[in-house]
Parts: structure tokens; C-alpha cells; sequence
């Protein structure tokens, strides 16, 4: 994975991208919103992109500037004519509360079609698009059910055709309670997928909620997710066999704290798999989901940074059985920063988008939209297309990849230990500092081993210092076994050995010296000044009774 281009700006007091898409000419497209200097309040903003991060246009639209309420933009789709339609809300002016409101753009960023609907004089909001192979759009978010005993928020799911005229239209209030529907994909056969969580009467709890529907608008099937206290389902995608993918997060039942969540489905609902990380034991939450052409699944979201406690993007892939094949984190401000979309175009590549927030101010945010280029898989023997432009005819490259027409060559891992000469008390079990970083192209784990050059004296303990869990790419580890010297000894030499799991041919060797002139333990010291005393004794008697 390399990253191609990096794209932020921050004109006003908040801006945030929160979905992106791509077309067939590898044309990115950006939604969301920030801080109108005219008058304070939120407005919609598109961007597009070329596949270099060469701006295209910028649109930006504040439809009810009479209004000091928020107008965002949440989601974005590309149709098969390049056409755009971006969904979100913004303030109706007559019951001064949020409505949906729908829009769509011709590939100029010039408006076809604009459309709006209050459903209730309360909070309305469109969360997600979707496009299907006939154009027809289908948009999820919420709006307010005011007839239930609740009085809460309830799904609500629209479909219309691509001129902007309704289809059909389905809302839903599982629980009387807060209900939201946050994300939508539809398969190749025109099914539609639509992700949130409602509250679970039972524990009062939010739950994860997937639901599938024939295209019209008929339901297939329903599912609940409720394994812990606190569940949101934020992304969906579905990929060519028309299995779905959904991401989110719930809470960690160790340490109450929330923890990514991924699961895979067969198209008929069944669970396929069920992946659960908590990186950083704390705040850490699967915000969207893309899937590319080898049906492998790019994740982004967020991570809480154990350094200074804040917020830092995460981005993983994992093979379509759910097995990890590299874990990406950066931070792009020392304060919070959240990855909110991706998306991925026929060439693998893929572009996500979110925020950080470069001053001390959670409402001072910038957006950012960072490509990535995605590359081979590391395995030496299988990137058949380095087997004619390889950089390394001796066979001496340890991790490479074919990367923008270029066979790529690096180091597998760096290994050190530090301080690599030592004193020890004699018989005191004493740590040995052992650093290892990846320097692959991979996230990797290593197995470590001793050499004891002298077994009678030198006791080395290994256990447990191998990493307990695989290393991420340009990250440094701490390993610690312990040594213990016996007796006092001349000098000598412990040699640490580490292999790495992606390519056990290759290996590092680190060496740790005992210097000479030992400092001796305190039973030792305890003898040797009794025997001092009693020589000071023995010469103080023989001169007395010399006299």
C-alpha cells in the first residue's frame, strides 16, 4: 500500500468529508460540509477529483441561509453515466427542523435535480445512497415517528427513479425508540442492503439491525445483532458473490469500551464470519466499508492513540475469509482525527476521507481525502510481474511488491539491542531491551532465540518474549527476556536471533555483551568484608600481643 496523494484544507471554523465515491474514470468525488463565512452556519460541500488529486470543480450550496441550523452533506453515489447524487439534510425554514434533502449533479458538478422532504417537523435526515445497474437511487437515513409511544427516531428508505421521481417509500420503527438506518449497498441482482441499529427493548441497548430487501421494496430478510451493551452498524458493501460485509462496532466486554466490529454474510443472511479488534483497549469504532476487485475488504474508522489519548485513523484490509492481511494507522494532528468514507475503483486503488482537527478545538476541523494505491501481496514467488523487472538479481530482497508499474524492494525487519553492553549483579534475573520494527511492505510476526554461550553461569529466559500479537507496517516493538548471570564470570557474548513469519530464510542477529569486572551480588560482599574484619583482627592481636 502506498499512499499517492494527500488533500486537506480548512478555510473556516469546521469542515468535514464524511463519504466518497468513485466513477469509471477513476474520478473521486467528496461530500460534505463546512462553516459558510457569510453567516456561521453549515453548508453542503462537493469536491471532485482526477485520479491524481487534481481538482476538478468545487460546489457548495447553503439552502436555507436564513437559518443558523446545519446544512451537511452525508453520503454520495456515482450512477453508470457519471452522474452524481449526494444526500444529507439542511434546515426547513418553515419548521426551523432538519429535512431531507436530495441532489443531483451531471459529471460538470451542474445540478439535474434537486429534491426535499419533511416527513415529520422534527429531526429528518438521509444518511447513505446507493446506486443500482438501472440508475434507480435508493437513500436511508431517519426522520421522526410521531405516533409511536416513543416518540423516536425510525428508519425511513426511499427509492426513486433516475429523473428524481419517487418509487417507493418504506419506513420501519423496530422499538419505538431511536432507530436509524446509516448505510446502504445494493448487489447485482437489484437487492438492497440497508444497515443501522435500533434500541433493544429487553436491555434498552442500542443493537445492530441489517435488513435486505427485493428491489421493490419488499423485505427479504431482517437480522439484530445484540452480543454487548452498546452496537451501531455504520457500513455495508457488498461483493461480487453478493455477500455482504457489515462494519460498526460494540463494546468490549473486558473493558466496557468500544471495539470494531466486522461480520460477513451469505446472501441469504447467514453468518459467514465474525472479526472483533479493539486495538488500543478503548474508544475504537469501524466507520465504512469497501470491497475491491479480489473480494478482499478495506475498512476504515478510528482508533483511540494510547500516546495522548486522541483519536487516530485506522485502516485494515482483510482477505474474504476474514483474515488480516495489513493494519494501517496515522495521525494526521496530535488532537482527533476520524476516517469516515472509502471508497475503491477498478484499478484496486482506494481513496478515504474524514477529518483531524489541527488546534486544540474539536470545532476547528479540516477535511481530508488521502489515495492509496494498492499492490501486490508480498509473497515473492506469486508477483509474477517482478519476475522481469526485479531489483534485486541476487536474491537478496526480503519483502517487495509491484507498485505503479515498479517492482518495489525493502528490508524485511530491523532488529537491535540497546544498551548492547551490560553489567549484572550476580544472580539477579535482569530484562534485556530488544527492539524490532517492520520495515516490510506487510504486517508481520518474528520468533526470537537465544544463544548461551556459557549455560553453567548465564541463565537466559526467552519465554513469552516473542511479540503476542503481529507487527504493523513501520511500527517498533519492545521484547524483554531476562537474563540472569550465576557466578562471576569473564566476558562474554549472548546472541539473539529473530525470524520473521512472512519469510523464515530471513533473520536478524543482535548481540549483547557481559563486561568484565562483574558487580558482585550482596551475599558476596556480606563474606568478603567478614573476612576483611577478621584479618583486621588478627593483625590488631598479633601487635598486642607483641607488646
Amino acid at each position: 500500500m502506498v499512499l499517492e496523494w494527500n488533500y486537506s484544507f480548512n478555510v473556516s471554523s469546521a469542515e468535514i468529508a464524511n463519504a466518497v465515491a468513485v466513477d469509471s474514470d477513476k474520478n473521486i468525488i467528496v461530500a460534505g460540509y463546512d462553516t459558510d463565512t457569510t453567516d456561521a452556519d453549515d453548508q453542503w460541500r462537493i469536491m471532485k477529483f482526477d485520479l491524481n488529486g487534481t481538482s476538478l470543480w468545487n460546489y457548495t450550496v447553503n439552502p436555507n441561509t436564513t437559518d443558523t441550523d446545519d446544512d451537511w452533506a452525508r453520503g454520495v453515489a456515482v450512477d453508470s453515466d457519471k452522474n452524481i447524487i449526494v444526500v444529507g439534510y439542511d434546515a426547513n425554514t418553515t419548521n426551523l427542523d432538519d429535512q431531507w434533502r436530495i441532489m443531483k449533479l451531471d459529471p460538470n458538478g451542474v445540478s439535474i435535480w434537486n429534491y426535499t422532504t419533511n416527513p415529520s417537523t422534527n429531526h429528518d435526515q438521509a444518511y447513505a445512497v446507493a446506486v443500482d445497474s438501472d440508475k434507480n437511487i435508493i437513500v436511508v437515513g431517519h426522520d421522526r415517528n410521531t405516533t409511536s409511544p416513543g416518540g423516536g427516531y425510525q428508519w425511513r428508505i426511499m427509492k426513486f427513479y433516475p429523473n428524481g421521481t419517487s418509487l417507493w417509500n418504506y419506513t420501519v420503527d423496530p422499538n419505538s425508540s431511536s432507530d436509524q438506518a446509516l448505510s446502504v449497498a445494493v448487489d447485482s441482482d437489484k437487492n438492497i442492503i440497508v444497515v443501522g441499529y435500533d434500541r433493544n427493548t429487553t436491555g434498552f441497548d442500542y443493537q445492530w439491525r441489517i435488513m435486505k430487501f427485493y428491489p421493490d421494496g419488499t423485505s427479504f430478510w431482517n437480522k439484530t445483532i445484540n452480543t454487548s451493551a452498546y452496537e451501531i452498524a455504520n457500513g455495508v458493501a457488498v461483493d461480487s458473490d453478493k455477500n455482504i460485509i457489515v462494519v460498526g462496532h460494540d463494546t468490549n466486554t473486558t473493558g466496557f469500551n468500544d471495539q470494531w466490529k466486522i461480520m460477513k454474510f451469505y446472501p441469504d443472511g447467514t453468518s459467514f464470519w465474525d472479526y472483533t479488534v479493539n486495538p488500543n483497549s478503548s474508544y475504537d469504532q469501524a466507520h465504512a466499508v469497501a470491497v475491491d476487485s479480489n473480494k478482499n475488504i478495506i475498512v476504515v474508522g478510528l482508533d483511540t492513540n494510547t500516546t495522548g489519548f486522541k483519536n487516530q485513523w485506522r485502516i485494515m484490509k482483510l482477505d474474504p475469509n476474514g483474515v488480516s492481511i495489513w493494519n494501517y494507522t496515522i495521525k494526521i494532528s496530535d488532537n482527533y482525527n476520524r476516517a469516515l468514507g472509502v471508497a475503491v475503483d477498478s484499478s484496486d486503488s482506494f481513496t478515504v476521507v474524514g477529518y483531524a482537527t489541527p488546534t486544540t478545538s474539536f470545532s476547528d476541523t479540516e477535511w481530508v481525502v488521502m489515495k492509496f494505491t494498492l499492490c501486490g501481496n508480498g509473497v515473492r514467488d506469486s508477483v509474477e510481474k517482478c519476475d522481469y523487472s526485479d531489483p534485486d538479481p541476487d536474491g537478496t530482497c526480503e519483502s517487495y511488491q509491484y507498485c505503479n508499474n515498479i517492482c518495489q524492494c525493502r528490508d524485511l525487519f530491523d532488529f537491535w539491542v540497546e544498551p548492547n553492553q551490560m553489567l549484572f549483579t550476580i544472580a539477579q534475573k535482569t530484562p534485556i531491551n530488544l527492539y524490532i520494527k517492520n520495515t516490510g511492505y506487510y504486517t508481520d510476526s518474528y520468533d526470537v532465540e537465544a544463544i548461551n554461550p556459557n549455560p553453567a553461569v548465564i541463565d537466559i529466559d526467552i519465554s513469552g518474549s516473542s511479540p503476542t500479537k503481529p507487527i504493523d507496517i513501520g511500527t517498533t516493538e519492545l521484547v524483554r527476556p531476562w537474563v540472569t548471570v550465576l557466578a562471576t564470570t569473564t566476558s562474554d557474548e549472548i546472541t539473539f536471533n529473530v525470524t520473521s513469519s512472512t519469510n523464515p530464510e530471513k533473520y536478524r542477529t543482535a548481540i549483547l555483551s557481559i563486561a568484565e569486572g562483574l558487580p558482585i551480588s550482596l551475599y558476596e560482599l556480606s563474606i568478603l568484608g567478614l573476612i576483611t574484619l577478621m584479618v583486621l583482627a588478627g593483625i590488631v592481636y598479633f601487635y598486642v600481643m607483641k607488646l
